[in-house]
């Protein structure tokens, strides 16, 4: 600020009725820099906002600007949202590799934001199994349900499809994510489609430890309906 005022850019007196607001965005150094440039005039420096000097004061912005893909007053007027996504890793290396543009980096929802931010996402989208328009369709369950240790297992062991991932209900997705279901599951007492079907009573009941009672039920349940099937002729 006192190099403003020994170059007659701002007077003692402007100075002196300064709000805190402007004097942090004089104080700001990427406030500085744009002024230095010419970019930014001392009368537009005093009505930035919070919200303007911290879209200023992110990287992200800043890079996008220095190369010509964002204007000063698109700077001004992104959102919170629209900051985080820009300086989202994922969003940037898509950008980068040029399957995502900045006008869709700008547009995301919430949710889409997500499940760009969810390793799995990231993980399905290089391994080519999730396209980006897929991926930016999936709802916040269904990113959380990709995202879960024991689903990811699964499906790399090929024993869960992506659209049986998608389609998992939060139910299921406990059940699956029980230690007694999983331990089962690996030693072959307990087929993928019983822990599916596991309902809340059983499966608290494995967590409570009894097992056997609960895998005699399912065996029981198995046969009875083995036995109602009748293949007519």
């Amino acid at each position: 600020m006192r190099e403003l005022i020994i170059s007659n850019q701002l007077s003692l007196e402007q100075a002196l009725v300064l709000t805190a607001r402007q004097c942090d965005n004089l104080s700001t150094l990427a406030v500085q820099e744009l002024m230095t440039a010419g970019r930014l005039s001392l009368e537009q420096v005093l009505v930035l906002t919070a919200r303007q000097c911290g879209n200023l004061s992110t990287l992200a912005v800043q890079e996008l600007m220095t190369a010509g893909r964002l204007s000063l007053e698109q700077a001004l007027a992104l959102t919170a949202r629209q900051c985080a996504n820009l300086s989202s890793l994922a969003m940037q290396e898509l950008m980068t590799a040029g399957r995502l543009s900045l006008e869709q980096a700008l547009s995301l929802t919430f949710e889409q934001g997500i499940s760009l931010n969810t390793l799995a996402v990231q993980q399905l989208m290089t391994a080519g199994r999730l396209s980006l328009e897929q991926a930016l369709s999936l709802t916040l369950e269904q990113s959380s349900n990709l995202n879960m240790t024991v689903v990811r297992e699964l499906m790399t062991a090929g024993r869960l499809s992506l659209e049986q991932a998608l389609s998992l209900t939060l139910h299921q997705c406990l059940n699956l994510n029980r230690s007694v279901v999983r331990e089962l599951m690996t030693t072959g007492r307990l087929s993928l489609n019983q822990a599916l079907e596991l309902t809340f009573e059983q499966g608290y009941e494995l967590a409570s430890g009894n097992v056997t009672a609960v895998l005699e039920a399912l065996t029981q349940q198995q046969q009875a309906t083995s036995s109602s099937y009748r293949p007519s002729f």
